[in-house]
């Protein structure tokens, strides 16, 4: 019998010290947008609205928001029109956003602060995205084109960018800096793999079977049981949430889903993505450690599927500890990519 050496023991010699690796960007087949100047951009000088990054999803700030209507037009260093209205129902503000150069149009509304949608129309392409995220549940995306029509959901924008890197370079990557303030999506993300096998070497992650448990212990006939199984939920924290969006809701009863309501609830954060909250909710996303994966060494990747098979109870797919240096997983198995 092979025995293993002991994970913890493995992450703290042989990741920590050599986890960073340059991550060269995806870029579209012809010249992008002129990149975002700067500081500028309607949103931010109107101070009408501040959108904000959650667990990859955008949302607004229901505090910091004014309600009225502002439009900007500018000719240099590249010709942009923006147009901006912000409305409010008991404090919580809705948007309406436009975005035109010369190669993109882009319409973007929110309703009651987490609800949006994004039309993104590459004139130059003959491409149209839609990109629509519900207050709960995964992000619907649907590509258009006059010879192809097709859609798939992204949990979250990070994963959207991991998975799918031109469609996201093409339509979303120069209007982000146009909403969210602050590091961008590329830079927080990048911190966030940094940090993920870190947090798989500092402190004890639950695994999938450790949340089944206590779902399961959730069906006990004696409420002091049920009430300790939804705290022993809670105390697993942002790693719980990825596990629980495995799960099959079919499967479960009425308490189960309530409590399970509940806990997502409680562990949602209220402040913007920083890299170790984003670390902490990926490191039991097995999706994404194996798009991750494909930027680290062999080594690294070995070392990472005994924990994902720990965690996950299923390790990195055998594409990914197989694939080559500088070949990107999401671009040999996601159509969007090409």
């Amino acid at each position: 019998m092979i025995r293993r050496p002991r994970l913890s023991v493995l992450l703290g010699i042989a990741i920590i010290a050599s986890l960073a690796v340059e991550r060269k960007p995806v870029r579209a087949f012809e010249p992008p947008p002129p990149p975002p100047p700067g500081e500028q951009g309607l949103i931010r000088q109107s101070g009408m609205a501040h959108f904000r990054l959650v667990l990859g999803r955008l949302e607004l700030d229901p505090p910091r928001h004014r309600k009225g209507t502002k439009a900007a037009r500018q000719e240099l260093p590249f010709p942009l029109s923006e147009t901006l209205t912000v409305s409010s129902r008991r404090g919580v503000p809705s948007l309406h956003y436009t975005f035109q150069t010369d190669q993109q149009h882009v319409i973007v509304d929110v309703v009651d602060a987490q609800r949006v949608q994004i039309l993104s129309h590459r004139v130059d392409r003959q491409q149209r995205v839609t990109l629509t995220q519900p207050v709960s549940g995964p992000l619907e995306i649907q590509l258009d084109h006059p010879s192809d029509k097709q859609s798939f959901q992204s949990p979250s924008l990070i994963h959207l960018r991991a998975s799918h890197p031109v469609l996201f370079e093409t339509h979303l990557h120069h209007l982000m800096p146009y909403l969210l303030d602050g590091p961008t999506l590329e830079t927080i993300t990048a911190a966030a793999e940094q940090r993920l096998l870190r947090v798989a070497c500092e402190r004890p992650i639950p695994s999938l079977d450790d949340v089944r448990d206590a779902l399961d212990r959730i069906r006990s006939p004696q409420s002091k049981v049920r009430r300790a199984a939804e705290a022993e939920l809670l105390a697993m924290g942002l790693p719980v949430l990825r596990h629980l969006d495995r799960l099959d809701n079919e499967f479960l009863d009425a308490e189960q889903r309530s409590r399970i309501r509940r806990v997502r609830w409680t562990l949602r954060p209220q402040q913007s993505d920083s890299p170790s909250r984003l670390a902490s909710w990926l490191s039991t996303d097995r999706d994404y450690w194996n798009l991750a994966a494909v930027h680290w060494s062999p080594a690294q990747r070995v070392l990472a599927d005994q924990y994902v098979q720990r965690v996950c109870g299923i390790g990195l797919d055998a594409e990914v500890l197989d694939i080559d240096e500088g070949i990107r997983i999401a671009e040999a198995a996601a159509p969007f990519s090409r």
